[in-house]
């Protein structure tokens, strides 16, 4: 957990430094990857400059990870379809790429 902390204090969220609900958001899905946990996730901002989602951060550390697809829900608003969630451990190592890759 002492690892997760140090990764926490490095991430910035796109109004400041990393929040507390956005913190639990993501040790939640680091708990439980389910497609529901990281559809909750995917798009917060973990580096404000240059902008580095954690969909996009996974990305870097997985490129073959899937690509979701957009769906138009009954409301009309389009969604995100995944087929699967990253494993805890590619979304830690998508953390630690957010963390240091730009510092």
């Amino acid at each position: 957990m002492r690892e997760l902390d140090v990764l926490f204090c490095l991430l910035e969220a796109t109004t400041g430094p990393f929040g507390e609900r956005g913190r639990e958001m993501i040790l939640t899905c680091l708990q439980s990857p389910t497609i529901e946990t990281w559809d909750d996730v995917h798009a917060f901002v973990l580096v404000r400059d240059p902008c580095i989602n954690f969909e996009a951060a996974v990305q870097a550390v997985d490129p073959r990870f899937e690509q979701p697809k957009k769906v138009r829900g009954q409301d009309g608003r389009l969604r995100w379809q995944w087929r699967k969630a990253p494993s805890r451990e590619m979304l830690v190592e998508a953390l630690k790429y957010a963390a240091y890759r730009w510092r």
